[in-house]
């Protein structure tokens, strides 16, 4: 289906603010629905000519939805004017339009949606230790972290300091905590080298949540910052869901 592939997602949950102000979105978006429908036809057909000519059918929608993309890159501004200019991640300028609109995509379409908090643990003692430069290397191998382990759909935020946001769109409780515990373990296992010729390493606390439906953003937010504090609470190093929790050994940056 080409709605859940990684250009459908992207461009599902994402164009919408990559391309504000067209009215080509919302075509992109009805075609790539008529592909769908064409691919289902397709697995359904057993005439061999009206095979083809779905087939066809498919390439010409594949063809305008290029064309339509195309013209708006051409035309749009791009989201990354909202960046953080360290990680490249996105800052705090799109994080509530952003949580809105995934909760009522999610809410209409009955889809799940996760949240995952993230902070480095003891991160004024690596900036104390090794300096600031240190520090901005250790933020730019979460947010490395956070983008290898996310999709083309989902949104990862720089929203202060040392604290970051990961929305997993369309992801159950089960991605949602294997998402983040892959992460964790990144961080815990990787070697940051300084300009000075220093190694160090460092870990996260996350606290990870799934929408259950309450249509206020903020809720979702403070659940998601509920659980990182149990998570750091509980000894840092380690991921907590509302309520449940993987309790790895933790090994802090011991300064």
């Amino acid at each position: 289906m080409l709605s859940k592939s990684e250009f459908g997602l992207w461009f599902i949950h994402k164009a919408s603010y990559a391309f504000t102000g067209s009215d080509q979105v919302d075509l992109i978006i009805e075609r790539i629905y008529q592909v769908d429908e064409l691919n289902q036809d397709i697995m359904d057909c057993t005439d061999k000519n009206n095979m083809l000519g779905l087939i066809q059918q498919i390439r010409d929608l594949n063809r305008e939805i290029q064309l339509l993309v195309d013209q708006l890159f051409q035309v749009a501004e791009y989201i990354e004017s909202g960046n953080d200019s360290l990680t490249q991640l996105l800052n705090r300028r799109y994080l509530n339009t952003i949580i809105s609109c995934e909760i009522t995509f999610s809410r209409k379409n009955h889809t799940p949606l996760s949240l995952l908090a993230i902070d480095a643990d003891y991160f004024k003692s690596i900036n104390g230790k090794f300096g600031h430069a240190a520090g901005d290397l250790a933020l730019k191998f979460l947010a490395e972290a956070l983008q290898k382990y996310s999709q083309g759909s989902d949104y990862a935020f720089r929203v202060g300091g040392e604290e970051f946001l990961l929305l997993l769109v369309d992801t159950d409780e089960k991605r949602a905590l294997n998402i983040a515990e892959s992460i964790r373990k990144y961080i815990e296992n990787g070697m940051i080298n300084s300009a000075q010729g220093q190694q160090f390493k460092f870990t996260v606390s996350i606290g990870c949540v799934l929408y259950d439906g309450h249509p206020d953003y903020q809720r979702f937010l403070n659940a998601a910052d509920s659980a990182l504090y149990m998570a750091k609470n509980n000894g840092r190093n380690r991921v907590y869901m509302a309520h449940q929790s993987l309790n790895p050994v933790a090994q802090p940056l011991s300064v």
